[in-house]
């Protein structure tokens, strides 16, 4: 759906947004700001958030959210690794240099992978086309109460990973598989005393932080074939 909708674009900057934020009043004025320092390609943008969450979940929960579910302050940080998808903006130039948004990832992907504009990004910076932060560009995402539950939070981390796996598979990225298989040996003991207590706060919080590194190992290990030939081929290392 990205890339029929870019492709009725003429050149410029692309704001991105999703049908579930609230916006601060400069937002586009900003977007225009920073993007009006480049020559209409050559960097991406992205802008802080914060959450208006139908209903607030359980303190323990919130450090193990993902960042679209708990907030993103880019000045004081940490400053996640890419900006979401509900509030970037890029040039239409870059992205069509790119070859455009990968189908495998976000809604409809075929091996339930998320991340569409991470993956976008990520390729992005191997062109060397950087990412620029807006601090003024600042929206609210809506949080549904069942979007912020243990076993959401669980489901969420695992496609996540999915969609790393298949990254790193195709990146071959030896080590950092290895790293995640070692991750997952450490903290074995940790998850084991609370296997007898599944459902329970202490369950959790030791899965859902090892449901990012088994997803990227058995990606890397197994991945969906027909996700791989597609990546190849968006990405200029395959012919169609």
């Amino acid at each position: 759906a990205l890339n029929e909708a870019l492709a009725t674009v003429e050149q410029g900057l692309v704001v991105f947004f999703d049908d579930d934020v609230r916006l601060s009043p400069g937002v586009l004025v900003a977007y225009a700001e920073a993007a009006a320092e480049y020559p209409e390609h050559g960097a991406y943008f992205g802008g802080p958030f914060g959450v208006d969450y139908e209903e607030r979940p359980p303190e323990w929960l919130i450090p193990l959210l993902p960042w679209s579910a708990r907030g993103l302050n880019l000045k004081t940080g940490p400053k996640a690794p890419f900006y979401l998808g509900f509030n970037w903006a890029a040039f239409t130039s870059d992205i069509h240099k790119t070859g455009g948004f990968n189908p495998n990832y976000g809604p409809g992907s075929p091996i339930g992978a998320g991340g569409q504009e991470t993956n976008m990004q990520r390729r992005m910076r191997d062109l060397h086309i950087e990412g620029v932060d807006v601090l003024d560009a600042h929206v609210w995402h809506y949080v549904p109460r069942q979007s912020c539950t243990p076993d959401w939070a669980l489901q969420r981390a695992y496609r996540a990973g999915l969609t790393r796996g298949v990254e790193a598979r195709r990146r071959r990225r030896t080590r950092f598989m290895l790293q995640q298989v070692k991750r997952v040996t450490l903290a074995l003991p940790d998850v084991v005393p609370h296997l007898l207590r599944r459902d329970s706060p202490e369950w959790y919080k030791a899965v859902i932080p090892i449901a990012w590194p088994l997803a990227i190992i058995r990606a890397y290990v197994r991945p969906p074939r027909p996700a791989l030939q597609e990546s190849k081929r968006l990405e200029g290392t395959e012919t169609p």
